[in-house]
């Protein structure tokens, strides 16, 4: 893509990432939960962590995280409705949500006000030139980095690791190869459809070997692993930066 072409293509992407991750199955525009009265949105919030907070699926990784991420600075990038950066919040991380929809931060505020959990929030309204608050120890991507194609995913990674501290973490959800050959996908627009829903511009799987690139050789990847239905409906990565 040219710069023009990368342009029109993160307009759409962000037109699409109005539209958030809440419960299971559903994806709901955060100006509709913006909307709601607080019982009612505190209410839906809670029907999603409950739903999506089951071992399967993101409740083994908060386990293996809470106490590890204790009292560090984590940067939470498309964070959906925050059920990840609210949790590790709870348990004493000290949390910045980072979107490109300024409505998603309006929510996640909001509901951080409702719950009575301190956190920050950036608008990342240029993905080349994203600039944190403050340094941070782990960059947290679920579900974030694979909705765009992996040069551009490669550039918006390197706009932020900038921030991340010598020994600082990259954890990372994605969906893997396996999960793009068994729903019969034959582009990244159509694997973005299939798993996303019609507006969605773009879902790339990744493996070991992408994610190695994405961070390049400042990184080391700890390890990886499959999960969720049928064990391919996503991944998982784990990277510490060595300098």
């Amino acid at each position: 893509m040219d710069p023009s072409e990368w342009q029109a293509f993160l307009e759409r992407t962000r037109d699409k990432w109005r539209e958030v991750p809440g419960t299971r199955q559903e994806r709901v525009f955060s100006a509709d939960l913006l909307a709601m009265d607080d019982t009612s949105l505190l209410a839906y919030w809670e029907r999603g962590r409950e739903e999506t907070t089951v071992p399967e699926v993101r409740g083994w990784f908060q386990d293996l995280y809470r106490d590890r991420l204790k009292g560090l600075e984590v940067a939470d990038v498309g964070p959906g409705i925050g059920v990840d950066g609210f949790f590790l919040a709870a348990h004493g991380a000290r949390v910045t949500f980072v979107d490109i929809v300024a409505d998603n931060l309006r929510l996640l505020e909001r509901i951080s006000r409702l719950k009575g959990l301190a956190v920050e929030t950036v608008l990342a309204d240029d993905i080349f030139d994203i600039r944190l608050p403050h340094d941070v120890d782990v960059l947290l991507f679920v579900g974030s980095l694979h909705n765009a194609p992996f040069e551009l995913s490669r550039l918006e990674a390197a706009s932020l690791v900038r921030w991340l501290r010598p020994g600082g973490l990259v954890l990372m959800l994605a969906y893997p190869r396996e999960r793009y050959e068994a729903v019969g996908a034959t582009s990244f627009e159509a694997f973005g459809r299939l798993c996303d829903g019609e507006r969605t511009p773009w879902v790339e799987w990744y493996d070991d070997d992408k994610v190695r690139r994405l961070f390049g050789p400042d990184f080391s990847l700890n390890w990886s692993r499959n999960f969720g239905h049928d064990g391919i409906e996503f991944n998982w990565f784990e990277l510490t930066r060595q300098r």
